[in-house]
């Protein structure tokens, strides 16, 4: 299947049409305040424009049950994103109540910063694990790159568990690339970075998919 691509932040029938034929995997719908937020009810009609092997994923920051549950069944998830300080009883309850894949997002502050009691804590319950920047004003969504010198580390974490590491961060049709030749992640999701004036933009959505797909490890 080659390296994952997740296109966060759909928020019009316009973006949907834009990934079109694309070979994107994943699409994320952002429920938690943010300017590309989105309600049960818009996802769902969202949804409607993605084929039906391109997995929906809700991007949540410090959810109940209640907000996750709602947006599952309402808009059609297949996938959950966690991107705040959720509990360990949530994922669990998540896991074994909702059908649908758990992405706990980490944010990476420093280099050298690796939360280990946490992810002990949460890895029984998430299926993939998704590094993002971090930053002390937003729980996500920076556009900016955070130190990969850590990936390695999260890397071999994942492995061990079995489970799938996903970067974000600062990801462009420009970097993309030289973040899979050199670590590898097993997928690649980016937003911003496929944009132009706050709009996703078809022409550098494909370019970020091509780039990703055209790469054959084989021929190294």
């Amino acid at each position: 299947m080659g390296t994952i691509v997740k296109i966060c932040g759909l928020t019009t029938i316009e973006d949907c049409l834009a990934i079109q034929d694309s070979g994107v995997d994943y699409v994320g719908f952002v429920f938690a305040p943010s300017r590309r937020q989105v309600s049960a009810e818009l996802a769902k009609t969202l949804s409607g424009y993605i084929k039906k092997d391109v997995k929906k994923t809700g991007v949540f920051v410090n959810p109940s049950y209640t907000e996750v549950a709602r947006a599952v069944y309402e808009s059609g998830l297949d996938a959950v994103q966690l991107h705040g300080d959720e509990s360990p009883a949530l994922l669990r309850k998540i896991k074994r109540e909702l059908p649908v894949q758990i992405i706990k997002a980490i944010r990476v502050k420093n280099k050298g910063d690796f939360p280990s009691d946490t992810l002990e804590e949460l890895g029984e319950w998430f299926n993939i694990l998704l590094l993002d920047t971090y930053s002390q004003s937003s729980y996500g969504g920076t556009g900016h790159r955070f130190s990969w010198d850590m990936i390695p580390t999260f890397s071999l974490w994942a492995k061990e568990r079995n489970k799938s590491l996903f970067v974000a961060g600062g990801l462009n049709g420009e970097n993309v690339t030289d973040l899979i030749y050199e670590y590898q992640p097993d997928g690649v999701d980016v937003s911003s970075g496929v944009e132009t004036d706050g709009r996703k933009d078809q022409q550098k959505i494909r370019r970020f998919v091509e780039r990703v797909k055209g790469i054959d490890f084989k021929a190294r």
